[in-house]
Protein backbone atom coordinates (compact mmCIF):
# COMPACT_ATOMS: atom_id res chain seq x y z
CA UNK A 1 0.00 0.00 0.00
CA UNK A 2 1.38 3.42 -0.94
CA UNK A 3 1.85 6.25 1.55
CA UNK A 4 -1.02 8.17 -0.05
CA UNK A 5 -3.30 5.14 0.30
CA UNK A 6 -2.35 4.84 3.97
CA UNK A 7 -3.02 8.56 4.52
CA UNK A 8 -6.38 8.27 2.78
CA UNK A 9 -7.42 5.28 4.91
CA UNK A 10 -6.36 6.97 8.16
CA UNK A 11 -8.20 10.16 7.18
CA UNK A 12 -11.37 8.26 6.31
CA UNK A 13 -11.31 6.59 9.73
CA UNK A 14 -10.73 9.95 11.44
CA UNK A 15 -13.51 11.73 9.50
CA UNK A 16 -16.26 9.13 9.78
CA UNK A 17 -18.59 9.92 12.68
CA UNK A 18 -20.74 7.32 14.41
CA UNK A 19 -24.43 8.20 14.51
CA UNK A 20 -27.46 6.71 16.20
CA UNK A 21 -28.67 4.04 15.67
CA UNK A 22 -25.53 2.20 14.57
CA UNK A 23 -24.93 4.34 11.52
CA UNK A 24 -22.02 6.30 10.09
CA UNK A 25 -21.99 9.92 8.98
CA UNK A 26 -19.62 10.39 6.03
CA UNK A 27 -20.26 14.14 5.65
CA UNK A 28 -16.72 15.17 6.64
CA UNK A 29 -15.15 12.47 4.48
CA UNK A 30 -17.24 13.59 1.51
CA UNK A 31 -16.17 17.19 2.14
CA UNK A 32 -12.50 16.11 2.28
CA UNK A 33 -12.87 14.47 -1.13
CA UNK A 34 -14.48 17.63 -2.57
CA UNK A 35 -11.67 19.74 -1.10
CA UNK A 36 -9.11 17.40 -2.62
CA UNK A 37 -10.72 17.77 -6.07
CA UNK A 38 -10.56 21.56 -5.64
CA UNK A 39 -6.91 21.33 -4.56
CA UNK A 40 -6.03 19.22 -7.60
CA UNK A 41 -7.68 21.72 -9.95
CA UNK A 42 -6.00 24.69 -8.27
CA UNK A 43 -2.60 22.98 -8.57
CA UNK A 44 -3.06 22.88 -12.35
CA UNK A 45 -3.68 26.63 -12.66
CA UNK A 46 -1.16 28.32 -14.95
CA UNK A 47 -0.16 30.76 -12.20
CA UNK A 48 1.22 27.85 -10.20
CA UNK A 49 2.59 25.68 -12.99
CA UNK A 50 4.36 28.53 -14.83
CA UNK A 51 5.40 30.35 -11.68
CA UNK A 52 7.69 27.50 -10.69
CA UNK A 53 6.06 27.02 -7.30
CA UNK A 54 7.33 23.89 -5.62
CA UNK A 55 4.38 22.09 -4.09
CA UNK A 56 4.81 19.13 -1.76
CA UNK A 57 1.92 17.14 -3.19
CA UNK A 58 1.90 14.41 -0.54
CA UNK A 59 1.82 16.92 2.34
CA UNK A 60 -0.85 19.00 0.61
CA UNK A 61 -3.06 15.95 0.01
CA UNK A 62 -2.66 14.81 3.63
CA UNK A 63 -3.37 18.30 4.96
CA UNK A 64 -6.48 18.48 2.78
CA UNK A 65 -7.76 15.15 4.05
CA UNK A 66 -7.22 16.11 7.71
CA UNK A 67 -8.14 19.82 7.53
CA UNK A 68 -11.59 19.20 9.06
CA UNK A 69 -10.59 16.37 11.40
CA UNK A 70 -10.92 18.71 14.40
CA UNK A 71 -14.66 18.86 13.79
CA UNK A 72 -14.97 15.22 14.87
CA UNK A 73 -13.78 16.16 18.36
CA UNK A 74 -16.18 19.08 18.32
CA UNK A 75 -19.04 16.77 17.37
CA UNK A 76 -18.22 14.36 20.16
CA UNK A 77 -18.44 17.21 22.68
CA UNK A 78 -21.48 18.83 21.05
CA UNK A 79 -25.10 17.97 21.70
CA UNK A 80 -25.00 14.71 19.81
CA UNK A 81 -23.45 12.86 16.90
CA UNK A 82 -24.30 13.90 13.40
CA UNK A 83 -24.78 17.57 14.37
CA UNK A 84 -22.41 19.76 12.39
CA UNK A 85 -21.53 23.27 13.46
CA UNK A 86 -22.16 26.09 11.05
CA UNK A 87 -19.43 26.62 8.48
CA UNK A 88 -18.35 29.92 10.04
CA UNK A 89 -17.42 28.11 13.27
CA UNK A 90 -14.43 26.50 11.55
CA UNK A 91 -11.98 28.93 13.16
CA UNK A 92 -8.31 28.66 13.95
CA UNK A 93 -8.96 26.65 17.13
CA UNK A 94 -10.52 23.91 15.05
CA UNK A 95 -7.68 24.08 12.54
CA UNK A 96 -5.17 23.62 15.36
CA UNK A 97 -7.18 20.69 16.67
CA UNK A 98 -7.29 19.26 13.13
CA UNK A 99 -3.51 19.57 12.96
CA UNK A 100 -3.21 17.72 16.28
CA UNK A 101 -5.43 14.92 14.97
CA UNK A 102 -3.32 14.69 11.80
CA UNK A 103 -0.12 14.48 13.85
CA UNK A 104 -1.59 11.75 16.04
CA UNK A 105 -3.01 9.66 13.20
CA UNK A 106 -0.03 10.01 10.86
CA UNK A 107 2.68 9.36 13.45
CA UNK A 108 4.61 6.31 12.32
CA UNK A 109 2.90 6.18 8.93
CA UNK A 110 4.62 9.27 7.49
CA UNK A 111 8.08 10.75 8.11
CA UNK A 112 8.15 13.05 11.14
CA UNK A 113 9.32 16.07 9.11
CA UNK A 114 6.42 15.62 6.71
CA UNK A 115 3.92 15.24 9.57
CA UNK A 116 5.16 18.58 10.91
CA UNK A 117 4.72 20.16 7.48
CA UNK A 118 1.20 18.72 7.14
CA UNK A 119 0.35 20.22 10.51
CA UNK A 120 1.74 23.62 9.44
CA UNK A 121 -0.25 23.55 6.19
CA UNK A 122 -3.47 22.92 8.12
CA UNK A 123 -2.91 25.65 10.71
CA UNK A 124 -1.56 28.22 8.26
CA UNK A 125 -4.47 27.64 5.86
CA UNK A 126 -6.53 29.75 8.27
CA UNK A 127 -4.15 32.72 8.02
CA UNK A 128 -4.53 35.39 5.36
CA UNK A 129 -0.86 36.26 5.79
CA UNK A 130 0.66 32.85 5.12
CA UNK A 131 3.42 32.57 2.56
CA UNK A 132 3.18 28.79 2.44
CA UNK A 133 1.93 27.85 -1.04
CA UNK A 134 0.26 24.62 0.13
CA UNK A 135 -1.63 26.51 2.87
CA UNK A 136 -2.85 29.09 0.35
CA UNK A 137 -4.05 26.33 -1.97
CA UNK A 138 -5.91 24.57 0.86
CA UNK A 139 -7.48 27.86 1.96
CA UNK A 140 -8.66 28.57 -1.59
CA UNK A 141 -10.04 25.04 -1.95
CA UNK A 142 -12.00 25.44 1.28
CA UNK A 143 -13.33 28.84 0.15
CA UNK A 144 -14.46 27.39 -3.18
CA UNK A 145 -16.33 24.62 -1.39
CA UNK A 146 -17.94 27.01 1.09
CA UNK A 147 -19.03 29.47 -1.59
CA UNK A 148 -20.27 26.97 -4.15
CA UNK A 149 -23.67 25.32 -4.42
CA UNK A 150 -22.63 22.67 -1.90
CA UNK A 151 -21.64 25.32 0.64
CA UNK A 152 -24.93 27.14 0.20
CA UNK A 153 -26.83 23.86 0.51
CA UNK A 154 -24.97 23.10 3.75
CA UNK A 155 -25.96 26.49 5.16
CA UNK A 156 -29.59 25.72 4.32
CA UNK A 157 -29.32 22.22 5.78
CA UNK A 158 -28.43 23.75 9.19
CA UNK A 159 -31.57 25.91 9.06
CA UNK A 160 -33.65 22.96 7.84
CA UNK A 161 -32.43 20.81 10.75
CA UNK A 162 -33.55 23.47 13.23
CA UNK A 163 -36.94 23.69 11.53
CA UNK A 164 -37.25 19.89 11.55
CA UNK A 165 -36.42 19.78 15.27
CA UNK A 166 -39.12 22.38 15.91
CA UNK A 167 -41.65 20.40 13.91
CA UNK A 168 -40.67 17.19 15.71
CA UNK A 169 -41.25 18.85 19.09
CA UNK A 170 -44.64 20.08 17.91
CA UNK A 171 -45.54 16.60 16.62
CA UNK A 172 -44.50 15.06 19.95
CA UNK A 173 -46.71 17.52 21.84
CA UNK A 174 -49.56 16.72 19.47
CA UNK A 175 -49.12 12.97 20.04
CA UNK A 176 -49.09 13.48 23.81
CA UNK A 177 -52.32 15.46 23.57
CA UNK A 178 -53.90 12.72 21.44
CA UNK A 179 -52.90 10.17 24.07
CA UNK A 180 -54.47 12.29 26.81
CA UNK A 181 -57.69 12.70 24.82
CA UNK A 182 -57.81 9.05 23.78
CA UNK A 183 -57.61 7.93 27.42
CA UNK A 184 -60.01 10.74 28.42
CA UNK A 185 -57.45 11.87 30.98
CA UNK A 186 -58.43 15.50 30.48
CA UNK A 187 -62.10 14.64 31.15
CA UNK A 188 -61.13 12.71 34.28
CA UNK A 189 -59.13 15.69 35.51
CA UNK A 190 -62.07 18.01 34.85
CA UNK A 191 -64.46 15.73 36.77
CA UNK A 192 -62.07 15.38 39.71
CA UNK A 193 -61.60 19.13 39.90
CA UNK A 194 -65.36 19.84 39.70
CA UNK A 195 -66.13 17.32 42.49
CA UNK A 196 -63.64 18.92 44.88
CA UNK A 197 -64.68 22.51 44.20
Amino acid sequence: MSTLDTIRDLAKQALTVATLPNGLDNYLWDRAQRLLRNVEHICRLPELTKGGSQIDHLCLVAATYFSDAGLVGYLEKADGPGRLPAANENGNGLLEFSADVAEEKLAGAVEEARVEKISRIITESGSRFTRMVEAMILSDARSLDDMGATGIFNEFSEAVRKLAECRLQTAEQFMKQLKVENAAEDLEELLVNSVFT
